[in-house]
């Protein structure tokens, strides 16, 4: 099921083969054409604009724990939570799901927490 979670950045966005296409930003400024936007699961604002800082200081990979620490604390809440349970039952249904948002590496981005937890969801059936 988790192989049908997709993450891909705005600039490959086309190239997705999806069913489900979620755009998971905190802005829908720049809205992809057939996504569905879900600010949702993106970083708070605060959070975001603490990334921005910390890139503009040369120190966001020092500071990915941190990030990671505070964006999933943030997923814990019951809003995010019931839509990483709505991910989950659309993979059960056999949806093939694409996750965007602006980051062009997945190794330092909140749409990589994500997909893992909705991994999560799905080994331990919280649905």
């Amino acid at each position: 099921m988790i192989n049908n979670l997709f993450l891909t950045s705005f600039k490959n966005s086309g190239t997705v083969d999806a069913n489900i296409k979620l755009q998971i930003t905190r802005s829908n400024k720049n809205l992809l054409k057939g996504w569905i936007h879900i600010p949702q699961l993106s970083p708070s604002w605060a959070l975001f604009n603490a990334v921005l800082d910390w890139k503009m200081q040369l120190v966001w990979d020092k500071k990915w724990e941190e990030y990671k620490e505070k964006f999933l604390k943030e997923m814990s809440r019951t809003e995010p939570q019931r839509y990483l349970r709505h991910i989950a039952l659309r993979l059960k249904e056999g949806n093939r799901i694409a996750l965007a948002c602006y980051c062009p590496d997945e190794e330092f981005c909140h749409r990589r927490l994500v997909k893992e937890l909705v991994e999560k969801i799905l080994k331990n059936e919280q649905l």
